[in-house]
This record gives C-alpha cells, structure tokens and sequence, in this order.
C-alpha cells in the first residue's frame, strides 16, 4: 500500500522529483512511495490515480519554479489541481515542497479549490543541501504515517506445558502398542505385558546408563560440535545428518519383521498395524520437515531461545549488515527497523535463557526444553502401562503368587531409577548448554550492536 503520494508538475525538474522519490523510497520502501511513472502497463491511468491518492496518507505537493503559470493553462484535466484539491478535502495529510528557489504560494495566487494550500508549512528541497533537506522531510513525514512493522501474535502462556504433556502421553501409548509386538510372548497373558515390560526397561537402562556416560565425557565436544553445525541451514544440516535416523528406522523395521515373522507369516492385522504407524510417522515427519525448512528463506528469520534458530539469525543478519550494501549506513528505515526488530529478539531469547537458567528442576520439565528428557518420561509411562495390564491380568485372571509380582516391582524400580538419573543428567547438561548460548548470544549482541546502532561504524564491506 502506498501511504507517500508525489504530486509533481511535468517538466525539466522532472529528475528532481525522481530523485526525490527514490530516497524516500529507500528510506520507507518501494511499496510506501508512489509516483505516477510506476503505474504498471495496461493499468487505466484515472483509475488507478484515484486509487492511490484515496489510499495515501501523505501527499507531496511538488512546487517548483512556475508551478503557479501552469494552472492558466487549457487541459483536458488538470491532475495536479485535482490531486491537491482532493487531498485537502479528504483526511490526507498534505505537504507542500519547493524545489529549489521556487517561492511559497500565496492566496491571492492559487486556485480556489487549492487556496488552503499557502497556509500549510512548507519544505524545501535544495541540489546543494539534499541529504539534510531530505532527511527533515522524512522526519515531517514520520508523524504523519505510521510505519510499524505488524507484530507477530505471541505464543499464550501455558501451551508449551500443555504440548509437552500430550507428546508425552502420546508417545507412551504408541510404545505401549509397540513393545509387546518387539518383545511377543506367547504364555499367559500377564507375561504379554509384564516380559516386554522387563526387556524394555533393561533397555531403558542401557540407553540411561550409556547416554549418562557418553554425555558428561563429551560433553565439551559436544558445544563446539553443536556451535558448528548451527551455522549451516536447517536444510544443510538435515542433509548431512539423515543416516542416523534411516538407520534407525531401518532396524526398527526389521525388529518389528522379525518379530511378526517367528509364527510362520504375517497376519493381516499385523500388516495393518505397521501400516498405521508407518503413515503416522510418515505424516509428522513431513509435517516438522516443512515447519523446519521454511525458516531457511524467511526474512526477517524467525528468533527464538533454540540455539539453532537464534545462531542462524544472528549469522544471517550479521551476514546482511556486513555484505550488502543495501544495509550500509545510511540505511533505509524499513532495514533498520527489521535490523533492529532482530537484535532486540536475540536479546529477548537472551533473557529467556537467563531465565531458564533459574528454573527448578520440575518446572523445567514441565516446559519441556529437553527432547530427550521427554523421550525417557514417554519411555517409563509405557513400562508402567504394561506392568499396569500385567497386573491387571493378575489380578482378574488366572490367580498367580510370588514371582510375578517381584518382577513387575523390580522392573518399576529400576525404571523408575535409571529414568530420575537420566532427567537429572539432562537437566544438568542443559544448564551447561544454556550457560554457554548466553555467553554465545551476548556475543553476538557486541557484535551486531556497533553495526546496527553506529551510523558511522567503520565495518568494511564484503563482496562473495
């Protein structure tokens, strides 16, 4: 939308009006300056100068020297008069320029239906002082227009709990579904949850104890790897790092295969069974693949406390203010503004850290800043599922003493265990993590500051 309208007399000061033009189109944007050479071909000329006058919310009124002469003169239509004329009328803001010497209009001299037009304020436009003059009209033009970027709607308190839990509870009950198919016994029934139970948190506790070892000795390795990687795009990054996972699917496959297989074939409900969760897995994958990939082009890129998106912003935009001489001082307003939107985002995800250094343990949970914490939660919720139906079965079915109830109390124990030291793992390796993104983002703000708020900042450009 064009809220800027030029009105402007044709003739050898037509350049001056063009220069005009552009630095206030490099200061607003293209999209806020409207000039009547822009009119695409094939629009109607009337039509579409009518639209854009009543759409504006300034209109320049470019006088230069014998402006007043013109206005004696047979014309068809007279467009100048009529846009001045129509401006007054309507609540649009108007604004006379003098190119130049060219004179203040008086009174006397003027058209009625633009004789309010000598008792607006003017400014005035010289070749000799054109960067000043310029810059005081923009700053004139400010108070009239309203250039605010739209804020983008902020998340509501409370959904990342609410997520958090439901993805817990989810993945808990497709495991739930899942380990009995792994681990199949073919005895009674209370041994169909509570053995799959057992080999899962034997599993459980491999995986805790393993990644409790792994994570604290590399921990260290792990920040600079991590601090490398965030510098390439999400679509990079994936590219690079897609075997681990197709490996992992692969063995789960054949897992599930092999599992399905030991009484003779395949049934038709099993192959239905796989089906479902091959196209739900498929489905959310697509989905987060899409989710993930777009914020590789958007602009200004999306910040948040991830250490991924906020390294990624923080590059882009230092990447900007450093090669593009487009985002030199002096920039336009709308660069600077989404220069500055960006820097005061990175510092919010800055404080958003500092406050989830601070949290305690359960609260932090709650938030679910660790996937891998959520993982391991989902994971001991269907090792108490199972051991629930095995008891279940115990209970109402045949009655069975002794045994079974020690091995379900012993699998609860131990999962119960090596799931509290691996939260706590995590936990503690996330506040080592976060520690060093604020250090990482306040950085970045010592970095970007001086680019983005010194208009003299001496930074050399870059070419590619």
């Amino acid at each position: 939308m064009y809220r800027i309208f030029v009105n402007y007399r044709r003739g050898t000061h037509s350049m001056s009006v063009a220069a005009l033009a552009q630095s206030l189109a490099h200061h607003f944007g293209d999209d806020e300056v409207f000039l009547d050479v822009g009119i695409p071909s094939g629009e109607q000329y009337s039509g579409e100068i009518r639209n854009r006058l009543l759409g504006c919310d300034v209109l320049l009124a470019v006088i230069h020297d014998g402006w007043l002469e013109t206005f004696g003169r047979t014309r068809w239509k007279d467009w100048v008069l009529y846009e001045i004329a129509t401006a007054l009328e309507k609540p649009i803001t108007v604004i006379p320029v003098l190119l130049e010497d060219a004179k203040p209009p008086v009174w006397e001299e003027l058209p009625e239906q633009i004789a309010d037009l000598s008792l607006i304020q003017t400014a005035r436009i010289r070749s000799a002082e054109l960067r000043s003059d310029v810059d005081n009209l923009i700053r004139r033009i400010e108070h009239h227009i309203d250039v605010d970027d739209p804020v983008p709607p902020k998340e509501r308190a409370g959904s990342g709990r609410k997520r958090t839990g439901l993805r817990i509870a989810g993945l808990a009950f497709l495991l739930f579904l899942v380990t009995p198919v792994l681990f199949f016994d073919a005895g009674p029934l209370w041994r169909m949850f509570a053995l799959p139970a057992f080999a899962s948190a034997a599993l459980l506790a491999l995986a805790s104890a393993f990644t409790v070892v792994t994570s604290w000795s590399l921990r260290r390795v792990g920040v600079r790897l991590d601090r490398n990687a965030g510098r390439r795009s999400h679509r990079e990054a994936l590219s690079r790092s897609w075997l681990l996972p197709a490996l992992l699917v692969l063995f789960t496959a054949f897992s599930v295969s092999r599992a399905m297989t030991q009484d003779g074939g395949w049934q038709e409900w099993e192959w239905w069974y796989v089906a479902v969760i091959v196209l739900v897995t498929v489905f959310y994958f697509h989905r987060w693949w899409r989710r993930t990939t777009e914020d590789d082009d958007a602009w200004p890129p999306p910040v948040s406390p991830d250490h991924w998106v906020f390294r990624r912003a923080a590059l882009r935009l230092h990447d900007r203010l450093t090669t593009d001489k487009e985002w030199r001082h002096p920039r336009s307003r709308k660069t600077q503004r989404q220069a500055v939107s960006v820097y005061l985002d990175l510092a919010q995800a800055r404080q958003d850290l500092v406050d989830r250094a601070t949290i305690p343990v359960t609260r932090w949970i709650r938030n679910g800043y660790d996937g891998l914490t959520k993982v391991y939660l989902a994971w001991f919720t269907s090792v108490v599922l199972l051991d629930l139906a095995a008891t279940a079965a115990l209970v109402f079915g045949d009655p069975v003493r002794g045994t079974p109830f020690r091995v379900i109390a012993i699998t609860l124990a131990g999962a119960a265990a090596f799931t509290a030291a691996m939260v706590t793992t995590c936990f503690l390796l996330d506040r080592y993590r976060v520690t060093r993104w604020i250090d990482e983002l306040t950085e970045w703000q010592s970095r970007l500051g001086p680019l983005i708020f010194c208009a003299n900042e001496s930074a050399p450009v870059q070419t590619r």
